[in-house]
């Protein structure tokens, strides 16, 4: 991952700090509530992964993108208790401090790939090195000392 995709997700979180701004059950709304297209000019409220899509969309970021929904998914993978956890389910299911903490988790995530540290929870260090979601993504590499 790339810091721009540290700088997405942090943008992406502020983006829907305000409740006001963080929608469910679609990927943004209107002013009416009405499901539109997280980019189009009606927007006023998102989801979680229509923040991330917005702001990457707007920076023009295509690889950082996807690269901050990697991390926003493995974030979401973390959740205790949820059945299939996602993005969406946190999204949908637990409210706007599960988002707001998610993405705290993705960019922590992503930072910690950024300098190529392993994450702390093993049973998730396994995981990440298994889940390699992007063509041509590659595992965690493993600190010296480790392995």
């Amino acid at each position: 991952m790339s810091k721009k995709a540290v700088d997405i997700l942090s943008e992406a979180q502020e983006l829907i700090r305000d409740p006001s701004k963080w929608t469910q059950g679609a990927l943004a709304r209107d002013a009416e509530g009405r499901s539109v297209a997280c980019d189009g000019k009606s927007a006023c409220s998102w989801c979680a992964m229509g923040a991330v899509d917005f702001i990457g969309e707007k920076r023009q970021e295509d690889e950082a993108t996807y690269a901050s929904i990697e991390a926003l998914d493995l974030a979401a993978k973390q959740w205790p208790g949820v059945r299939s956890p996602s993005p969406g389910r946190i999204n949908d299911n637990l409210g706007h401090a599960a988002v707001m903490e998610m993405f705290d988790r993705a960019i922590q995530i992503a930072k910690e790939k950024d300098q190529n540290v392993r994450p702390r929870n093993s049973d998730f260090v396994n995981y990440i090195d298994n889940y390699h979601p992007l063509p041509g993504a590659q595992p965690f590499p493993t600190p010296k000392g480790e392995g």
